[in-house]
């Protein structure tokens, strides 16, 4: 939320953890009240610098929230910082829905492995080499919807490495680097996504690898907002840059509309997705069915291109792997039938931009 970018006691020094390990940390957050920020540092501020860091498998992060707020094993929030080389093996457990309704910042629930949200509002953010092996939810226990957003997708918002990102309705970058994500992820969160589950206002993300699985347990009923799992990031904003990233992970999302293996949703201007790949994943959605050749809102590469989107460009794009509207009935991709697949027709994508990668 952006009052939270402006109040409290954000850490603002120089952090080396000197690549040391934090052993037996055990993160649980309850929040009574809305609009917090938690973890390791509440709020990395501006000026700050954090870098050199290992969480071991034996810490763990647990939130039970009924209460907007931001969580992340290493910062809830990180406004005009940079942070590096931080690795986190801890699992990431617990659930909760946001409390309030509509399209408002403070109802909505942001987590990531490592950072919950991240904000530019003075000068831009860096992130880079950030690494997340931990687990995200559980089989039995996946990580539930949030309060409904009034745009079209509930609010809570769940990345493998970063939940949430983006600027203070301004021009300043948050240019996230060499994001690895291998924890599987167990969901039904309206946005969920291995690197940054929404890649918001001038968010870059450069050379960025998921390889981690994403399952979402149970689809939205005909009266919940819709959710845009994707295997990158759920949704693209305003000047948002995709440059060199890749998806190897599945995506198993049988009841859902929407799902994509790098981007779900691009809905705004000046959008780049250069360089990027989903290599050998699984696309289970029922926005894709192979029997009749029929896609909405879902793809390998790309969901959905809003009504809003304009300047959108796609170039040196690669998809391979499998994709179906359930686990049983599922179609390899080959070089004669991939581009039926990487997403609804638009008129700017061509083979050329999007091939199949041998």
């Amino acid at each position: 939320h952006n009052s939270i970018a402006t109040s409290g006691m954000l850490f603002t020094g120089s952090f080396d953890g000197q690549n040391h390990s934090i052993k037996n940390l055990k993160l649980s957050f309850s929040p009574s009240e809305g609009n917090k920020a938690w973890g390791l540092f509440g709020g990395i501020g501006s000026g700050a610098e954090v870098k050199n860091l290992i969480f071991d498998a034996s810490c763990s992060l647990h939130i039970e929230t009924s209460k907007a707020g931001v969580f992340g094993m290493l910062a809830g929030l990180v406004v005009d910082a940079t942070v590096s080389n931080i690795k986190n093996y801890a699992p990431v457990t617990g659930g909760g829905t946001s409390s309030l309704v509509d399209n408002k910042a403070d109802g909505r629930v942001a987590v990531g492995g490592l950072i919950g949200w991240i904000h530019a509002v003075k000068k831009a953010v860096t992130t880079s080499d950030l690494y997340n092996a931990g687990q995200i939810g559980t089989e039995a226990n996946p990580f539930t919807k949030g309060a409904n957003t009034g745009n079209g997708a509930n609010g809570f918002m769940l990345g493998g490495v970063i939940g949430f990102s983006s600027n203070n309705a301004n021009t300043l970058t948050q240019t996230h680097t060499g994001l690895v994500n291998d924890g599987a992820i167990y969901s039904s969160t309206g946005r969920c996504s291995g690197i940054v589950s929404s890649a918001n206002r001038y968010t870059v993300l450069k050379d960025c690898t998921n390889n981690g699985d994403i399952i979402y347990s149970t689809a939205p009923t005909p009266d919940e907002a819709q959710q845009r799992p994707a295997n990158i990031t759920c949704i693209a904003g305003e000047g948002t840059e995709l440059i060199g990233c890749v998806n190897k992970g599945d995506l198993i999302a049988p009841g859902n509309d929407s799902a994509a293996g790098i981007i779900c949703l691009a809905n705004a201007t000046k959008i780049k997705v250069i360089n990027c790949s989903n290599i050998g994943a699984t696309i289970v959605c029922k926005g894709i069915d192979t029997e009749t050749g029929k896609v909405t809102y879902a793809g390998a590469i790309y969901g959905n291109i809003g009504s809003s989107a304009k300047d959108i460009v796609f170039s040196n794009c690669s998809a391979s792997g499998k994709v179906g509207k359930t686990t049983d009935n599922l179609l390899t991709l080959t070089a004669d039938n991939y581009f039926t697949y990487v997403g609804p027709g638009y008129s700017s994508i061509t083979p050329e931009n999007i091939r199949f990668a041998e």
